[in-house]
């Protein structure tokens, strides 16, 4: 009788485990999801910030005439 006893008990307790394990993981798949969301999400924003967001920096491919008045000055005293 004992044995029978222990016996389901040990089933019992075994089922719960699994139950309590298969919950727990389900829960850490659904935070990781979430957390997923939320990182993907702040990137999209982080990158539309950056794109909304005017520019400040100076386009050094395309020189201002200023620059170039005083080569052309020189270019033109030597060629004279």
């Amino acid at each position: 009788m004992k044995t029978l006893f222990a016996r389901w008990n040990a089933s019992c307790l075994d089922r719960r485990a699994r139950a309590l394990r298969r919950s727990l993981r389900d829960h850490q798949r659904r935070e990781g999801a979430i957390i997923f969301e939320l990182e993907k999400r702040s990137r999209g924003l982080r990158i539309f910030e950056a794109w909304t967001r005017t520019s400040k920096t100076v386009d050094i491919s395309r020189p201002s005439g200023s620059l170039l008045a005083p080569v052309f000055h020189e270019a033109v005293k030597a060629a004279a």
